[in-house]
């Protein structure tokens, strides 16, 4: 059955999973324990504590004006640009 949705929940809900995706590819145990924080940020805490949060951008541009491009590492991932904090 498909879910009535707007365009903008699509989005978000697809950098959701671009986010799990890039934790189960670096094989971090519980992937699905992301938290959306807001609109492209997303908060994972791992079983030890530790918290990482994940800025996810729609394209290499958004991402080049964000301040994070010169001190923190990308990757890219189902099409999205995220960012490791």
């Amino acid at each position: 059955m498909l879910k009535n949705m707007t365009f903008e929940e699509q989005i978000e809900e697809n950098k959701r999973d671009a986010v799990i995706h890039l934790l189960a590819i670096r094989k971090i145990k519980t992937p699905d324990a992301v938290i959306k924080i807001e609109n492209g940020i997303y908060e994972h805490t791992n079983t030890r504590g530790k918290t990482k949060q994940f800025r996810v951008y729609l394209s290499f541009n958004d991402y080049l004006k964000s301040g994070y491009y010169e001190d923190f590492r990308m990757e890219k991932v189902m099409g999205f640009y995220i960012v490791v904090i």
